[in-house]
């Protein structure tokens, strides 16, 4: 069973605990356990606008970019440090922002939320951020609608093998890319995209009947997205 969810959380830079509220929402009603939030699916996709900041200021994030140094920046991102098992650096107000900052204390709910992201892996990022640009260019968005720059925009997975207890098989799903579209300005953000391939235990007369597809032998009843 394949699950893909969209998602748009809370948005501005102290609203951490928030954003993993949202997650915990979306998928563990009645769930106390990361496992039981997942577990009634094989594949999940979750991708959309998480709204997850860098934590440094303005300046200091244009520094890391204008020396190309995209891991600097990744370093300090708040969904990159909280799927590593460490908790976000509170940071002080930056004052070239319209953006408060605010402590990451975060409630119970939250915490099962942060749980859950764990379970997910990320390709690796090697595009920039894609987050606050001026409508229409490339250039990060200055004066009173600047931001930190930030990888708001994002596309997770998660993969499990029921023949294992459970556990989470990374191999069941491989990312082939992963990256941006710079050249869709429709918007401040940019959207990402990503392709990937995707191991399937299909049941033995289901793998037949595809055989006899690729054969050519039996018209094709199947509908393909892409």
């Amino acid at each position: 069973v394949f699950l893909f969810v969209a998602c748009h959380l809370h948005a501005h830079q102290g609203a951490y605990g928030a954003r993993m509220e949202d997650v915990k929402r979306i998928f563990c009603a009645g769930s106390k356990t990361p496992t039981d939030c997942l577990r009634s699916y094989d594949r999940i996709f979750f991708f959309g606008d998480m709204n997850f900041r860098v934590d440094m200021t303005r300046s200091e994030l244009d520094d890391c970019l204008a020396r190309g140094k995209l891991e600097q920046g990744l370093s300090l991102d708040q969904l990159t440090v909280g799927r590593a098992g460490q908790h976000p650096r509170p940071v002080q107000p930056d004052p070239d922002i319209a953006e408060p900052a605010a402590p990451y204390a975060l409630s119970e709910a939250a915490k099962l939320g942060l749980d859950v992201m764990r379970q997910f892996r990320e390709p690796r990022i090697c595009f920039g951020p894609t987050y606050k640009f001026d409508v229409g260019t490339l250039m990060y968005a200055a004066g009173g609608k600047a931001r930190v720059p930030s990888w708001t925009d994002r596309i997770l997975y998660w993969a499990v093998d029921e023949g294992v207890d459970s556990e989470v098989q990374p191999w069941k799903i491989v990312p082939r890319s992963y990256t941006w579209i710079p050249k869709l300005l429709i918007s401040d953000h940019i959207p990402v995209v990503g392709q990937f391939e995707v191991a399937l235990n299909l049941p033995a007369a289901v793998r037949a009947s595809v055989k006899q597809l690729a054969s050519g032998k039996v018209a094709s009843a199947m509908c393909v997205l892409q």
